[in-house]
């Protein structure tokens, strides 16, 4: 009762606590003039808002992370021509957030200015105009802009770079004016990479330039249905993002919203017309006049780019107004910048420069070059990096990396030393049958050696691997060959794990090496596990075809490791790993070959047998060798070898075979699948059948 009662103090104190540190949002207050507003929020504590613009309606968000507001919800009208309303209330309690949502009438351009230590914060709407912040829309005449969002200019050469490139202020970047495409001789429209057909002599009305409609949406993926007694076409990316333009109509439907056009759309042969910067605007898309002045591209937008946390760690994200399909990166060692580039892609920042400083990251800079949004990340230091897409942006990584896997023998006792770049959370496991020392390392990369044959102490070898690629994590494996007693160091700063095992007084004799399999790397993919139980035996549920796939697999890696071989395989124990984790674990080992091991079954009655499935030609050869040798030796029914689209052996990059021993709903072959000896007799059948099929390849 006593140790309930402290508990409960404990956190009536902890919540207290929590409580002290939340900003509190004392007052806001709206002052509009001519042709601008201001919003003024004044907090307990200093405060560093979010601002992001939305559409439909259009609107702009100021969110303040960590403040609570009291009052409820608050709502006000206004007579601005910014601004139709202002709205704010305690978005979220878990976490605190608290959001002003303003509805826009036109675009406009923001100020945001710091007082009173951080907390006051004034937020200043404007018409573009009257602002120096205005980033351009690019709809209208030679008197309106576009925006050209960063200096001209490359990555620059290693000479160029100084201490103090990111030291300086970050300013916002002033667009230059567009230039009146009808008084030019020539030039090109590129729209999402794809240039547009303007005809022997391009379109204008009014000054403004006329495109193909089909020809622009069609760059960006939509299908188009034309509807001939409404002269309307509608094209259509998905359910919810649509366009509806009808033949002499100013109005351009975009997503349910009737938006205006600056001129009529036309029909001009067999093509309708439509006014370029408007079908940009509304459909939220960016300008970029090319440093040539002879090209225009047109593309989605790079919005944002944060050093932010993602998952516990900071990493660089690029955000996006749509989906980021692809994109190239490489490491510059010269220049130690990490180079990114977004194709089809315009940049629409308030800064094209964001300085670091913090943890090997000196800062990042982006440029636009033609339809290429070029970032570069510059480093302080060497780091391991992953980018990711996900979703609409494009994350860089700067993850820990196991950089070395060590032994050493230390008189009574050995000891196998694991380092990393950065701060890593070490999970051991111990398993048996066979017996083993997993060692989990989740989040980081692996740039150690993958094996090593060790037949000391009781250790047979090390094998490791980059055991997933997303979420990243490592694995090393330490094979026994009998039960012993080990004990673990991890260092204070997280980045060293030694694991010391004492020595055994007999050791085992050294397993047979084979120079055929020597250094070979064997994908090993014991098939279901975790909640995914796979087929059930003939006997019911106590029969589970992931266990035997399981021990089957063990049995399989060692024979194939005693042979000299290195068998990675996708699963250990009892867990869960999904179709897509098991391609990519192919992939991220760089392996020779890779065996899929399941167990068959079949509602109907009185089938059994051996089948194996194969379905890339390049795995032809090893689906042969191994459903040989198993038919052969295991003397079961002949069910063939057959080509079918299983996933992993699909997407595999490697050789790679999917094989089926025996069938559970057959009483008979149910009890052979569970009898261990049966189980290591498979696996001998499969390693013979791996071990012929590079006999084969050496002899071609």
């Amino acid at each position: 009762m006593r140790r309930v009662l402290n508990i409960l103090i404990a956190a009536f104190f902890l919540s207290c606590l929590g409580t002290s540190f939340a900003q509190d949002v004392l007052n806001v207050s709206v002052d509009s003039d001519a042709g601008s507003d201001s919003i003024s929020v004044q907090l307990s504590e200093p405060a560093d808002p979010k601002i992001f613009f939305l559409k439909e309606p259009d609107r702009i968000v100021i969110d303040f992370n960590g403040a609570v507001f009291k009052s409820g919800k608050q709502q006000i009208e206004l007579k601005s021509d910014n601004i139709s309303s202002i709205r704010w209330a305690q978005n979220t309690t878990d976490p605190y957030n608290f959001r002003i949502a303003a509805e826009l009438k036109r675009d406009i351009a923001k100020k945001v200015v710091s007082s009173d230590g951080g907390r006051k914060i004034l937020i200043i709407i404007s018409s573009p105009a009257s602002s120096p912040l205005f980033l351009g829309t690019m709809e209208g005449s030679s008197k309106k802009k576009i925006e050209v969002p960063i200096n001209q200019q490359e990555f620059p050469r290693e000479e160029q770079i100084s201490e103090s490139r990111f030291n300086k202020e970050i300013v916002p970047v002033v667009p230059p004016k567009l230039p009146q495409l009808a008084k030019l001789k020539k030039f090109s429209v590129v729209v999402n990479g794809n240039k547009l057909k303007l005809g022997r002599r391009p379109v204008f009305v009014k000054g403004r330039l006329m495109v193909p409609a089909k020809s622009f949406f069609y760059s960006f993926g939509y299908t188009s249905l034309y509807e001939s007694r409404t002269k309307t076409v509608t094209f259509r990316l998905s359910d919810e993002v649509q366009a509806r333009i009808k033949e002499g109509s100013a109005i351009m439907a975009v997503n349910g919203y009737d938006r205006a056009m600056s001129s009529k759309a036309a029909r001009i042969g067999r093509d309708i017309y439509i006014p370029l910067l408007s079908a940009v605007k509304w459909l939220g898309l960016k300008g970029y006049w090319s440093k040539s002045g002879s090209t225009l591209y047109v593309a989605h937008r790079i919005t944002k780019i944060s050093w932010d946390e993602v998952s516990g760690a900071k990493a660089v994200i690029i955000e996006a107004s749509s989906g980021i399909g692809t994109f190239e990166a490489e490491l510059k060692e010269k220049l130690k910048v990490y180079a990114v580039k977004v194709p089809n892609f315009i940049l629409d920042l308030e800064s094209n420069k964001i300085s670091v400083k913090e943890e090997g990251i000196k800062g990042i800079k982006a440029i636009q070059d033609g339809g290429i949004a070029k970032i570069g990340i510059y480093l302080d230091e060497e780091q391991s990096i992953k980018p990711v897409l996900d979703g609409s942006r494009l994350v860089v990584n700067f993850p820990p990396s196991i950089n070395s896997v060590r032994f050493t023998d230390e008189g009574s006792s050995i000891k196998i030393e694991i380092n990393s770049t950065k701060p890593v959370y070490f999970e051991l496991k111990r398993l048996y049958e066979p017996d083993r020392i997993i060692v989990d390392i989740p989040n980081a990369l692996y740039n150690a050696d993958k094996f090593k044959e060790i037949n000391k102490g009781g250790i047979l070898r090390i094998r490791a691997s980059q055991f997933k690629s997303e979420p990243l994590a490592s694995r090393i494996v330490i094979d026994l060959n009998k039960d012993i007693d080990y004990g673990t160091v991890i260092s204070d700063d997280q980045r060293y794990c030694a694991i010391v095992i004492q020595k055994q007084k007999v050791e085992a004799p050294k397993p047979k090496k084979l120079k055929i399999l020597k250094g070979r790397v064997v994908i090993i993919d014991p098939g279901h596990g975790g909640n995914d139980p796979g087929a059930f035996g003939i006997s019911g549920d106590r029969v589970k075809e992931k266990n035997i796939n399981l021990a089957t697999s063990l049995k399989l890696a060692k024979l194939l490791s005693d042979a000299g071989a290195i068998p990675l395989l996708t699963r250990e124990d009892d867990t869960f790993i999904s179709l897509q984790d098991r391609v990519e674990f192919a992939k991220n080992n760089k392996a020779d070959l890779l065996v899929s091991v399941h167990y068959n079954s079949s509602e109907k009655g009185g089938i059994s047998g051996t089948e194996t499935y194969y379905y890339n030609p390049s795995s032809k050869l090893l689906g042969d060798v191994v459903h040989r040798n198993m038919v052969f030796n295991l003397k079961r029914t002949d069910r063939g070898l057959q080509r079918v689209k299983f996933y992993v052996i699909y997407n595999s990059p490697i050789p790679s075979v999917l094989v089926e021993p025996l069938y559970l709903n057959d009483r008979q072959e149910e009890a052979l699948a569970m009898d261990p000896a049966w189980q290591e007799f498979i696996a001998r059948t499969i390693f013979e059948g791996i071990k012929q099929y590079f006999e084969v390849l050496r002899k071609i």
